[in-house]
């Protein structure tokens, strides 16, 4: 049978496949993606929606995306707060990408149909075994979003070697990715919510309350006068060489901290790989104070100590049930 080929938007699924036949909605908050749905709706409302290899490629390209996916119809479109987007679509049949014909503002494909007799079932199985997604897992330490959290241990590696003092800042500098900076760069949020997705807020709090458990993002912390008073001297900017970087590698979300002192003294710092990332893992003293913190609240500091004490040798443990005993 002859392939077809149709011209039409795309938009890119973050850990996320939808087959033909299949009727589900799903949010979206990139900016490309928006476009593509919004181009969809005034047209025919087919969009083509293809997986993404890699969850945390933020502006994915043609190698970054699977050749198979699936040809929808976008039944209803919702706009959200905090510019979010919510749209239901059903699968109607299966695709092939074939190439790219414009990426701004929106993705926009040359997309064939698959033929039945072109099923190539081995496909399924390809690559398992030679690695497997949990080694690729990230924690974190921090209650905020995980775009500021290269930041915030910087923070921590400076506070481990200098005493400082927030009235003795002068300025602080954070040179970024283009990501963290559209997504995190929020010098007045107003509320608990807005707190962590705002560098500003996060760095400010981590020095002068030092800490960034969940506890911190309240509204009385917000309005802190010696948070507010070091936010504001906070820039936060792109710096074209992490941006590279960043491109390059999709896990590399590095941030550089630059703070200027009234005695003349800078201290610069710098976090390629957020901490609990699989590339920056945890070392035991910070799990256990992430652990202590989800549970001193419910079973007390004596009790999450005994816990830690089975818990640490768990991989010479000969019955799992000598933990709770």
């Amino acid at each position: 049978m002859e392939e077809q080929i149709k011209t039409m938007p795309v938009v890119a699924l973050r850990g996320l496949t939808i087959l033909p036949k299949m009727v589900m909605h799903f949010d979206i908050t990139r900016p490309r993606s928006m476009a593509a749905v919004e181009k969809a709706m005034i047209g025919d409302q087919r969009i083509f929606l293809v997986t993404q290899k890699h969850h945390e490629v933020v502006e994915p390209e043609r190698d970054d995306l699977y050749q198979g996916g699936t040809i929808a119809v976008v039944k209803q479109m919702v706009k959200l707060p905090k510019h979010v987007v919510r749209v239901l679509v059903e699968g109607m049949e299966r695709g092939e990408l074939l190439c790219f014909d414009s990426e701004e503002p929106a993705l926009i494909a040359q997309v064939g149909s698959m033929d039945k007799e072109d099923e190539d079932l081995d496909s399924l199985t390809k690559g398992f075994g030679e690695s497997y997604r949990i080694e690729e897992n990230s924690f974190k330490p921090y209650a905020c979003c995980r775009h500021t959290h290269s930041a915030n241990y910087c923070i921590e590696k400076i506070l481990s070697a200098h005493a400082l003092d927030p009235e003795e800042i002068v300025s602080i500098t954070d040179d970024t990715y283009s990501t963290a900076v559209q997504t995190t760069n929020n010098p007045y949020p107003e509320n608990p919510y807005a707190a962590k997705f705002s560098l500003q807020f996060c760095i400010a709090a981590a020095i002068v309350l030092k800490d960034l458990s969940d506890r911190t993002f309240t509204v009385e912390n917000i309005n802190n006068p010696a948070v507010r008073a070091l936010m504001e001297k906070i820039k936060v900017k792109v710096n074209k060489e992490l941006d590279d970087e960043f491109k390059q590698d999709p896990n590399q979300w590095s941030h550089r901290l630059t703070i200027c002192l009234k005695n003349g003294e800078t201290i610069t710092e710098q976090v390629d790989y957020p901490i609990g990332d699989f590339k920056n893992p945890f070392d035991w003293e910070m799990a256990d104070r992430k652990f202590r913190l989800l549970t001193e609240d419910m079973i007390g500091e004596e009790g999450v100590t005994k816990l830690l004490d089975r818990l640490h040798p768990l991989e010479t443990i000969q019955d799992i049930n000598e933990i709770f005993n």
